[in-house]
């Protein structure tokens, strides 16, 4: 399923074989991606690694804590798409699926907003060519983004669900 591409010299996982979309049951759910360990935000891991980690709950992080890890498991390279071709499998956590179909040599992106909170999350140039729905940049804030809410449904991890539901109860 995930392939390194050598041409590139930044890290990608691309496709070797075409991923159909997921049509959400639990028979031919497209399961991407599991999250094997959760650690908390504040506890010591190198910087160099951190960034891997995709964030899962207010103060946790699933992702490796050492090189070793990383050296295992390709899949914390998949990088930024303001218009991705996988998300969160909706309530799940645990599982990243595909948006849509996926062709194979293409590249794996998940919107970061749908994972991100991190007041210190975020880049100032996004470069993910998404033509008019890329958002120019990366906030920690994204997910508050009524466009982002509309398209992407539930398809948030489940604790940035619970923050939107959080965030619409308090303007009712």
């Amino acid at each position: 399923m995930w392939q390194e591409r050598e041409d590139s010299p930044d890290f990608h996982i691309f496709t070797r074989e075409e991923v159909e979309k997921a049509n959400w049951s639990e028979e031919t759910r497209n399961l991407f991606y599991n999250f094997s360990y959760q650690v908390y935000i504040n506890q010591s891991i190198p910087r160099s690694i951190i960034h891997l980690g995709t964030q899962v709950g207010e103060d946790k992080l699933s992702g490796p804590i050492t090189m070793e890890e990383v050296e295992k498991d390709y899949a914390h390279f998949q990088n930024h798409c303001c218009d991705p071709n996988t998300w969160f499998a909706e309530g799940d956590a645990d599982a990243i699926i595909a948006r849509r179909d996926i062709q194979p040599g293409e590249e794996i992106t998940y919107d970061y907003a749908t994972s991100e909170t991190e007041a210190r999350f975020g880049f100032e140039k996004c470069c993910c060519n998404a033509g008019l729905l890329c958002r120019g940049k990366v906030t920690s804030c994204d997910w508050q983004l009524p466009e982002l809410q509309e398209r992407y449904g539930r398809h948030f991890a489940p604790f940035i669900v619970e923050l939107i539901l959080q965030q619409r109860s308090k303007k009712e």
